[in-house]
């Protein structure tokens, strides 16, 4: 090791250093949660594998074709990845919201100062609408790298989930195809929020391309209490009781479980179709 590197390899573990990588951490830093991460480490199980897929190997020793390891692998580990832990750090933003904007509200005592048969609504929920918003648009883009960097695997550049088992006709081999539309045809219709259907817009459409969308709009009734109704979740008025009814955020939950198993399906089937060719 000459000088040069021997102050490189100080200045990489010297107490400024350390510090500086935990502060980045914890003000800029955000971790997907382990339990999301089983599909992705079984796709990086496969194509780091001893020996590695076949394809992989001819990728990587072919300089004119590791464009597309790049688009497969990195598209997955990387992008996919990060589109998928955008989901659930906006989720958990509209929760942390959510609940510190109740919670303090609640301790007011509005109920007791609106009328029994009477409903107040609140505006400039603006955060929360801008986090749901962030959440839905990334969330279809988590589904169209997906699909983008599992085009790559055949040599291919289409990029749209929607239109994915379409794409995939008579590509070869037929049977990471047939895998791949399999499990689409599992999902699709429960992702309704994010993919238009003929004359229905999704969320998704609607916020890219035609209006603002709420999270939803801030009531307090005098019988129910505090509550979100409408928005783009289409949140209801409770009917009887009194508290707080359907969040926002879990609302989203149930988006994003619908989002991860998607994804974990998606890859667990390519990866185990893959697993069959070799």
């Amino acid at each position: 090791m000459d000088e040069n590197q021997l102050r490189m390899a100080q200045a990489a573990f010297s107490p400024q250093r350390i510090l500086a990588i935990g502060l980045v951490q914890a003000i800029a830093g955000y971790d997907l949660p382990q339990t999301a991460r089983t599909a992705f480490l079984r796709f990086h199980a496969l194509i780091t594998s001893t020996p590695p897929p076949e394809y992989i190997t001819r990728w990587r020793s072919t300089p004119r074709l590791e464009k597309w390891y790049l688009a497969h692998a990195g598209g997955v580990l990387d992008n996919v990845q990060d589109a998928l832990t955008g989901a659930y750090y906006h989720r958990d933003n509209v929760a942390e919201i959510e609940s510190a904007l109740l919670v303090r509200l609640e301790r007011l005592g509005l109920k007791e100062t609106v009328p029994p048969n009477s409903t107040v609504a609140f505006g400039n929920t603006v955060k929360l609408d801008l986090e749901y918003q962030a959440f839905v648009l990334v969330a279809r883009r988590c589904l169209d790298y997906l699909t983008r960097a599992l085009a790559a695997y055949f040599k291919h550049d289409f990029h749209s989930f929607r239109d994915m088992p379409k794409s995939l006709e008579r590509l070869k081999p037929s049977s990471v195809a047939d895998a791949l539309t399999e499990a689409h045809a599992r999902h699709v219709d429960s992702l309704a929020f994010v993919l238009s259907d003929g004359q229905r817009k999704s969320v998704r459409d609607t916020i890219s391309h035609y209006e603002h969308v709420q999270a939803g709009t801030l009531n307090v009734s005098g019988r129910e209490g505090l509550f979100f109704a409408g928005g783009g979740e289409r949140l209801s008025q409770p009917n009887t009781g009194s508290g707080l009814a359907v969040s926002i955020a879990a609302a989203m939950d149930k988006r994003l479980d619908v989002l991860q198993q998607t994804v974990d399906d998606i890859l667990i089937s390519f990866v185990e179709a893959v697993a069959r060719e070799r």
